[in-house]
């Protein structure tokens, strides 16, 4: 072992737990460079690697490693902890800062440096660490009292470590610098501030897969973990993770203007929920809050965040009472409250709703319409088992939207009292049970809203099969879906409903012909609830029939003079109670028009008999009567009659007020029945007046969701004028590459022409290059002849000569 004259900044010690008796400084010194040269791109990131002391007991080594820059230095640091592959083993090493003392420091010159024995007696150890009191020490085996090494694990930088973020699922196309501005733009939209929270973004050198995210603040840390596997960028899910040696701080106080950050653990809804009582659901319908119309500028996070904040500004809370929100369809959001109260403030705030965004949008929240429904006479409601099971009645339960003009009134007060008693039993559950509900409870629900089909097909087109059913027979919802999932197993497919009674709706289809076959469908042979009301889909089609056959006999029948509760309900009048109104007031007035005009004749009668006594002088006892006709002139003068005639009008006069008793007595009786009539008709309009409040919110909130869908329409027609230019210009492209390809192919058809005319001429030349050779060559072989012959007859004549 060498020593060094001199310790930098870029010093570590490196202490390997259980090495082979093999491993040496160069074996250390290559593992590191090894690991470190993946992730800085530099060969030889270590500069020197020196063993500082070796324990034989336990084979423990320690190693002094000195950094090339302070980038690669911070790389080291994060292999704390970790493992490395020596030969067939691995080995745990621990890296911590070499303490180097200032200049002025007196430990320096004490035990911090020793001399030893290199041949000048000038060179110095590497700087030991300071002896600390806290952290217990063993005496080295080297006859130096001075020389110690550590036995406890290092001391951890917390409130660094406490900031520092892994992320391991990381999102192609994306850099660690690029990463790092996509996330502080999302905790900038969520926060609503313009302050970054993320100081750096890069790899981790202990798996070459994470990256490590240097937050600024420990409640950014925190905030970064809360939409850890909630928040996606380009389709890629986050997820985060902590340190290894994180330790959780109490959580600091903050200011009333910061933005306060979703925290997991209970203790958060502790001002606003008992402590009894479990975190709130989306199945707790008095916890849902619902905003109309969202505006264009927000996000459902941002939108979350802002109204959390604005109730933390006004000093209304002092933590968020928004714990979640999501987007149901268009622009309506539903958020979940940490307690009823507090959706209660949300929507009677307002302040909040008077805030105006762009295009001049206002927040217009409501409560869940289960939970608005209160019944207007609660002694009169009447509830049956056979209604409970009713299909129309468990619709009307589980989506009072789905309210049509056609419900009967007793099908609504049905559905408003199974609602408040669903409801009364979810408060008394979650107020006496104090704790979470269980995994076996969860795994039950999820076995009851589940059917199995025996048809081999496409899943999406089956769930569309069904959807249309359920819509069919107004089973469906507008404002959620009936079908969650629908899976395809090797032999048949896995319908999910949204809730149990949707799924025992769904069994009421049990033997419909789809695609030329008979579906036949089962529930989970663990499901423990009530049996569906019909085991084939004859016998619900027969049902269906019979109850439309009732109400077109029921419809067909003469009115009569009691309002049925369906004209209540729907808010329209029956003509038979009208009719039975005129009629009561016609025999009225017919009534008294006859009493006085059978007055009226009496009174001529007896005037007529008057006259005719006094003309005759008859009468035995004079009386008075007196004379309409006297009275009318004003002469007031009185008549005389005799007795006989006097018991005879005595007689007639008592006739007639005989049946004047009567008629008063029966006018008596038919005005108590107007009157009640008449009582009857301002509770039915009472009751009128409050199923049209109800409807017409109901359609306020049709109208917004039209809207919306008006919106969407035209936004779907501009695309579709988009596509149909580009498809034009497509169009005009493809005419002219065709126009472009027409000539190229007249250009090519004149070319092969040429080439054959070329070829032709070619062939012509050949048999003429081949008559001319043959031609050539006969006379070759003629002069061949003539030159034998000469030659011949020159030598004839040369032997003559000779």
């Amino acid at each position: 072992m060498s020593g060094r004259s001199y310790v930098t900044e870029l010093a570590v010690l490196v202490a390997a737990v259980r090495v082979p008796s093999f491993f040496t400084e160069r074996n250390m010194f290559d593992c590191l460079n090894s690991k470190l040269s993946h992730v800085s791109g530099h060969p030889t990131p270590i500069v020197i690697c020196e063993e500082k002391y070796k324990r034989t007991k336990y084979n423990n080594n320690e190693f002094y490693v000195e950094m090339r820059s302070e980038a690669l230095l911070k790389r080291l640091l994060l292999l704390d902890g970790t493992s490395l592959d020596i030969g067939n083993e691995r080995t745990i090493i621990d890296i911590e800062r070499w303490d180097v003392p200032g200049e002025s420091s007196p430990q320096k010159r004490n035990h911090l440096t020793e001399k030893f024995n290199t041949g000048n007696g000038d060179v110095e150890r590497p700087a030991k660490r300071a002896k600390q009191s806290s952290t217990p020490r063993t005496q080295a085996d080297t006859g130096d009292k001075n020389l110690s090494i550590p036995t406890s694990p290092p001391n951890a930088n917390n409130s660094k470590i406490n900031r520092q973020i892994f992320f391991h699922t990381i999102p192609p196309r994306h850099t660690p610098e690029s990463f790092l501005i996509v996330m502080n733009e999302t905790l900038k939209n969520i926060n609503m501030t313009d302050t970054e929270s993320i100081l750096d973004c890069y790899e981790a050198p202990t798996l070459f897969r994470d990256w490590v995210l240097e937050m600024k603040t420990v409640e950014a840390a925190d905030q970064i973990m809360n939409i850890s596997g909630r928040q996606m960028v380009e389709g890629t899910r986050l997820h985060f993770k902590r340190h290894a040696n994180y330790s959780a701080s109490p959580v600091s106080q903050k200011d009333d203007n910061s933005v306060q950050t979703k925290r997991t653990d209970v203790a958060r809804y502790s001002s606003s929920t008992s402590p009894g009582q479990r975190k709130p659901t989306w199945k707790a319908t008095s916890c849902l809050v619902y905003l109309s119309k969202k505006p264009c500028t927000l996000t459902v996070a941002s939108t979350t965040a802002y109204i959390n904040r604005y109730f933390v500004d006004q000093k209304l809370y002092d933590h968020d009472i928004i714990v979640g929100g999501k987007s149901v369809g268009g622009d309506v959001c539903v958020f979940l409250a940490v307690s009823p109260d507090a959706a209660q403030s949300v929507v009677d705030n307002d302040e909040l709703s008077k805030i105006a965004f762009k295009n001049g949008v206002h927040f217009k929240f409501r409560r869940d319409r289960a939970f608005q429904v209160e019944p207007s006479n609660p002694t009169n409601i009447t509830l049956s088992t056979n209604d409970k099971k009713s299909p129309s009645s468990e619709l009307i339960l589980r989506n009072d939207n789905d309210i049509e003009s056609d419900k009967s009134s007793k099908q609504m007060t049905v559905s408003k009292n199974t609602l408040m008693q669903d409801q009364m039993d979810d408060d008394s559950r979650e107020s006496t049970s104090g704790h979470s509900p269980r995994k076996e409870e969860s795994d039950g629900d999820t076995i009851n809203r589940i059917v199995f089909c025996n048809m081999n097909c496409k899943s999406d087109r089956l769930a569309q099969f069904f959807n249309d059913q359920l819509e069919k027979y107004g089973y469906n919802s507008i404002t959620r879906k009936s079908i969650i999932s629908c899976k395809r197993l090797k032999n048949c497919c896995i319908l999910e409903m949204a809730t149990q009674q949707l799924a025992l709706y769904l069994m009421n289809f049990n033997g419909i012909q789809f695609l030329s076959r008979k579906v036949v469908l089962t529930q989970h042979r663990r499901y423990r609830g009530p049996q569906p009301r019909f085991q084939k889909h004859a016998d619900f089609l027969e049902h269906r029939q019979a109850q439309e056959s009732k109400r077109s006999a029921y419809y067909s029948l003469p009115k009569t003079t009691t309002t049925t509760a369906k004209e209540a309900a729907t808010g329209t009048k029956n003509p038979a109670e009208n009719e039975e109104i005129n009629r009561l007031k016609d025999e009225n007035e017919k009534l008294k028009r006859n009493i006085f005009t059978i007055l009226k004749e009496n009174k001529a009668k007896l005037n007529a008999l008057v006259k005719t006594e006094k003309a005759s002088g008859s009468l035995d006892q004079p009386i008075e009567l007196d004379n309409d006709s006297d009275d009318e002139k004003g002469t007031g003068t009185a008549q005389k009659f005799g007795k006989e005639e006097y018991s005879e009008l005595q007689k007639i006069y008592e006739k007639v007020a005989a049946e004047l008793e009567k008629s008063e007595a029966e006018r008596n009786e038919k005005e108590k029945e107007l009157d009640n009539t008449k009582n009857i008709c301002s509770t039915l309009v009472s009751k009128v007046d409050v199923v049209k409040k109800e409807l017409a919110s109901a359609e306020q909130v049709r109208g917004e969701i039209h809207q919306s869908w008006q919106d969407q329409c035209q936004e779907i027609k501009i695309q579709k004028e988009i596509i149909e230019s580009l498809r034009l210009e497509q169009m005009n492209e493809v005419a002219i590459h065709q126009a472009e390809l027409k000539k190229v192919t007249d250009s090519q058809t004149i070319a092969i022409h040429m080439l054959d005319e070329e070829k032709q001429a070619r062939m012509e030349l050949t048999n003429l290059y081949l008559t001319e050779k043959e031609a050539h060559k006969k006379t070759k072989n003629e002069y061949k002849v003539i030159i034998r012959s000469a030659a011949a007859k020159v030598k004839a004549e040369n032997d003559f000569d000779a």
